[in-house]
């Protein structure tokens, strides 16, 4: 039976309210969409037959005489999608069914060096496909593949200034793989699989702040990613914490990236490695180039003062920025993602900073600060989210 774009529009809808609030009941869909409860239960009924949604009881939290409201929530295993991440460090892959649930992983640890003709269209092809043929069996979906930089929508391009991505196409790149495939920034591909599958029932404003190579913030706004066609939006490592600081590579002083970049803290590490006699560092490698972030968070668990000074006032750096953004984003979560937080002390650190901050108003409420488990797959989970969003939540 064919479907018109209005009934579409309408399934998308009811799809998006079970996937983010449910377990749900029919009439409580209703109310949160505006739907009418009949053609909610005709459009729920046409999924139940579909092996998309199932019933999964009664409402325990209704406690109306009468009829019990009967929940429907999404059913596993309806389709299989496949999430890939591109960064410079790894390439990760995840197998996962349409409720996320994680089924297959797979992390490839790349050398930027010695690994230069991994960075190639055909060659990302290549791992993809070879990653998809190990389960044909499922008829994968569709690919979604988190980026490491900006998503052009109208012509899907990678937008980056790294230049290990140059001859990256995405046109191509979808072409060669043969099924349909997904693109998106990598902080908005793990922001949208904390709205779809995150703990919350309630559909927030959220924020996800990313500290890697550089550091960048995704927020969603009413259920949809804010200012998709502005690709200044989000570039808060480029927003000015000393306006008499140091030259970052964008050519103005003093941004955040040169307080708390893994980038900068490890040029840095490499500096005190260099001009400092007493440092663990020293014991940790040999040469100054063999610096990685690990090594400055080893050095830190050692009690290198320097070290601890260095990433505590990074941590100091970046707990500005989240409440300069608290105070001009409505969000009632801010999640915070990266390396930096493996360590407990930086992040309790970043949370009583956060709540010394002394309120304007009596009544202002603070936006719950919450840190995503730093994981190789993170992305590429993401990136299973985005393909979920667009297939059933999208009209």
């Amino acid at each position: 039976m064919k479907v018109t774009k209005k009934q579409k529009e309408l399934q998308a809808k009811i799809l998006d309210t079970l996937y983010v609030r449910g377990p749900i009941s029919r009439i409580d869909i209703a109310h949160q969409t505006g739907i009418t409860p009949a053609t909610v239960s005709s459009i729920t009924s046409h999924f139940i037959k579909d092996k998309l949604v199932e019933e999964v009881g009664e409402d325990s939290s209704d406690k109306g005489s009468g009829r019990k409201k009967i929940l429907l929530d999404i059913k596993k295993n309806h389709q299989y999608f496949v999430g890939v991440e591109l960064s410079e460090k790894f390439i990760s892959f995840c197998l996962t069914d349409n409720k996320a649930i994680l089924l297959e992983q797979e992390v490839l640890d790349l050398d930027i060096h010695a690994d230069t003709d991994t960075f190639t269209t055909k060659n990302i092809a290549t791992l993809i496909k070879s990653f998809i043929k190990k389960f044909e069996e499922l008829n994968i979906s569709a690919v979604g593949v988190a980026l490491p930089g900006h998503h052009s929508i109208k012509d899907h391009q990678l937008l980056t200034n790294n230049p290990i991505w140059k001859d990256i196409d995405l046109n191509d790149l979808r072409e060669i793989v043969g099924i349909p495939m997904y693109f998106e920034n990598n902080v908005k591909s793990m922001l949208i699989y904390k709205r779809v599958f995150g703990e919350s029932s309630i559909d927030e404003n959220l924020i996800l702040h990313h500290i890697s190579r550089g550091i960048f913030c995704a927020y969603m706004y009413e259920g949809e990613l804010y200012a998709q066609d502005n690709r200044l939006v989000g570039e808060v490592g480029h927003t000015t914490i000393q306006v008499d600081g140091e030259l970052c590579e964008c050519g103005n002083r003093g941004c955040l990236q040169t307080f708390s970049s893994e980038t900068w803290l490890v040029k840095k590490a490499q500096y005190i490695f260099e001009q400092m006699d007493e440092t663990y560092l020293k014991k940790i490698v040999s040469d100054p180039s063999d610096i990685t972030f690990h090594t400055l968070l080893t050095a830190y668990k050692l009690g290198d003062p320097t070290i601890i000074l260095l990433l505590q006032n990074a941590i100091k750096a970046i707990a500005t920025n989240i409440i300069n953004l608290s105070m001009i984003i409505d969000a009632q979560t801010i999640f915070v993602h990266g390396n930096i937080y493996n360590e407990p002390s930086l992040v309790q650190l970043l949370e009583e900073i956060i709540m010394q901050r002394k309120p304007l108003f009596s009544h202002e409420n603070k936006p719950k600060i919450k840190v995503i488990p730093y994981r190789t797959i993170n992305g590429a989970l993401g990136a299973c989210a985005l393909c979920v969003s667009e297939t059933y939540m999208k009209a």
